[in-house]
């Protein structure tokens, strides 16, 4: 699934994308040492957006911040257990050094941080509260797993299952776009329903109505 604006994702809150909105309209700073707040924590079921989202956040934030496309495009890290010490050490080099993006803040996208271990996770909270040049954008399945102080230096934005009319029109437009069909409601509905939540799952269904229909007439 490709997006190009948060209007192409669903959230578990009306709430969720709001906080998104204002950080991307520059109405909300971000990172924010005024407010305390340095990272993003997407949280929600597998399939549902995350990783896709947190893609593409770091460019979208830094153009609101300096109208500027990045020139050093965020550090993604898949978290693993086993590499969380080598994590820190590269997000504690990047705070010694000048980031080339124009708003001077170095971005970094932890996927699944829940599997940074104890120690790892400390260090994480002692970073965020004492570089505010720094911004991470985080996902996990488990918000649960992410100790309290470390979630209190984010903005926690829920990517559960939202109602199920803003699935219909992505995937009515992804029909339209991508696969040059056009659907009956039904079937998006169908599709729409699938999977809670699960992005995957709706779109293995939407591929599968997709193969089923002539091409849309020009």
């Amino acid at each position: 699934m490709t997006i190009k604006t948060i209007d192409d994702c669903v959230f578990g809150d009306a709430e969720s994308k709001e906080i998104l909105n204002y950080i991307l309209t520059g109405a909300l700073p971000f990172p924010s040492e005024s407010i305390g707040k340095t990272g993003i924590i997407l949280y929600g079921l597998p399939g549902t957006g995350k990783t896709t989202l947190a893609r593409n956040l770091c460019g979208w934030i830094e153009l609101a911040a300096s109208g500027k496309e990045v020139e050093h495009s965020a550090q993604f890290f898949g978290v693993k257990s086993g590499n969380s010490a080598s994590t820190i050490r590269r997000i504690e080099d990047a705070a010694r050094h000048v980031s080339f993006n124009e708003s001077g803040i170095h971005y970094f996208v932890l996927d699944e941080v829940d599997n940074l271990n104890e120690l790892a996770m400390m260090n994480l909270k002692t970073i965020m509260g004492t570089n505010s040049h720094l911004a991470y954008v985080m996902t996990t399945n488990y918000l649960g797993a992410i100790p309290k102080d470390v979630q209190n230096r984010c903005y926690c934005v829920n990517m559960n299952a939202g109602p199920v009319d803003q699935y219909e029109s992505a995937l009515q437009k992804i029909a339209t776009e991508t696969f040059n069909k056009d659907l009956p409601s039904s079937i998006i509905r169908k599709c729409a329903g699938v999977g809670d939540g699960s992005w995957r799952d709706k779109m293995t269904a939407l591929t599968i109505a997709c193969s089923k229909r002539p091409l849309r007439s020009v």
